[in-house]
């Protein structure tokens, strides 16, 4: 089960929360995460994610998403194997840059949307990319899950 909390700080999405639903569900899939599931996914402006990347990681810029694990990834590792209730952190989308990247890569704000929800998700299971060999990893691992979805 995936108790998954929506909070649209900007004009909502209609329609858009079962979708996000399942990449959350096709990424824990991916991962082999079988424990329920908490976490909240906040969608916002440029002004309000710039300040949180300022914030927690020095950077003075808008971005796309950022996401705030609650584990270390060791400790996700351990905890995943369980059956307790993982609360397993926060990600929060740009919906301006949703809107941007979705015209920018020709596939939409709903193609990006889940792109975006996905990569956080990987980064709450402890994946980063900070070298092409960390990329590569995190790049299948997203493509994977949103194909889950796609075959639905």
């Amino acid at each position: 089960m995936v108790d998954i909390d929506i909070l649209w700080e900007v004009e909502e999405e209609k329609n858009i929360e079962t979708m996000l639903k399942s990449v959350v569900e096709a990424c824990l899939e991916e991962e082999g995460v079988s424990n329920d599931v908490v976490l909240s996914v906040v969608v916002t402006d440029n002004a309000h994610i710039r300040e949180l990347n300022r914030e927690h990681r020095d950077k003075d810029s808008a971005t796309d998403v950022l996401s705030f694990p609650m584990y270390e990834p060791e400790e996700f590792e351990e905890i995943k194997n369980t059956n307790s209730t993982i609360d397993i952190g926060d990600i929060v989308i740009s919906r301006e840059r949703v809107e941007e990247q979705g015209q920018e890569y020709g596939h939409g704000f709903r193609r990006e949307i889940c792109y975006l929800t996905a990569h956080g998700m990987f980064h709450l299971m402890g994946y980063d990319h900070m070298n092409e060999e960390e990329k590569a990893v995190m790049r299948a691992k997203e493509e994977s899950a949103l194909k889950r979805i796609s075959e639905e």
